[in-house]
């Protein structure tokens, strides 16, 4: 299998058929084959070998926390506010190209 890393050592694809060099040369990527079979969200290429990551949950500290109520009413008449005016607008460029 091969399996391509990014710049930053993290794998973002994997193919068992030829990869695009000009792709992986626009993301600044190298291709590393392997006969192991990885789950590409889990490893990293860290000095040029394909390394297994252990995800890290991470919680939130309670203080970052913060529910806002929404008025959803108020919000709906600002949409359609917005909507009134760019239809408006678009209504005016309309009027722009038919006087050219």
């Amino acid at each position: 299998m091969k399996y391509i890393f990014n710049n930053k050592g993290e794998c973002v694809a994997s193919s068992d058929s030829d990869v695009s060099q000009e792709w992986i040369d626009s993301i600044g990527g190298i291709v590393v084959e392997s006969d192991k079979n990885y789950i590409i969200s889990e490893i990293m290429l860290l000095d040029g070998v394909i390394t297994v990551s252990t995800p890290q949950e991470v919680t939130p500290p309670k203080d970052d926390v913060v529910v806002t109520k929404v008025d959803t009413t108020a919000l709906l008449n600002l949409l359609l506010e917005q909507q009134e005016a760019l239809l408006e607008v678009q209504s005016q460029l309309e009027e722009l190209k038919q006087g050219v």
